[in-house]
């Protein structure tokens, strides 16, 4: 059994307004503001001179929190938990 898929774009250009409701509800969703974009970037002013520790998780075999550090090395932590 095969089947198959196809988009197709809706005719007479309305791509626009579903394009930008969707933008929109993105945009949202990111800043937690209304609005059409998102006018609070990811390191805004309030974070000035605060370091944080950002970790990336693998999920490859056993799990890891990985850390890049700020000399670009790269370190990893198993912490165990059921999640």
């Amino acid at each position: 059994m095969t089947s198959s898929v196809r988009c197709t774009p809706l005719p007479g250009g309305q791509n626009g307004p579903v394009e930008r409701r969707w933008e929109t509800l993105y945009s949202r969703s990111l800043a937690r503001i209304p609005g059409e974009k998102r006018d609070i970037s990811r390191d805004s002013d309030y974070l000035t001179g605060i370091k944080r520790l950002r970790r990336l998780y693998c999920n490859v075999g056993i799990g890891f929190h990985l850390q890049v550090l700020p000399d670009g090395r790269i370190t990893g932590v198993h912490n165990e938990n059921r999640y």
